[in-house]
């Protein structure tokens, strides 16, 4: 069975904690495989203030690359 929502939310906010808790981290729920990196408007990938890293679990490793194409077209926009 899937845990609920806010408690993955809090298990990977703990686990990035664990590796550098001098980070700020924004944790976000997502409804598709490419979370905020097709809609959200603010999203900004590496060198902006958003976003700097995506954490994919195993499952959605087979979209990564769909993911990161979109990340490129971003970056070119």
């Amino acid at each position: 069975m899937i845990e609920p929502l806010a408690d993955r939310m809090s298990s990977v906010e703990d686990f990035l904690h664990d590796i550098d808790p001098s980070l700020q981290y924004h944790i976000v729920p997502i409804s598709d495989p490419f979370g905020p990196t097709k809609e959200d408007p603010t999203f900004e990938v590496s060198g902006g203030t958003f976003i700097d890293c995506v954490l994919f679990s195993a499952l959605l490793l087979t979209v990564l690359s769909s993911v990161l194409t979109e990340c490129a077209l971003r970056l070119t926009v």
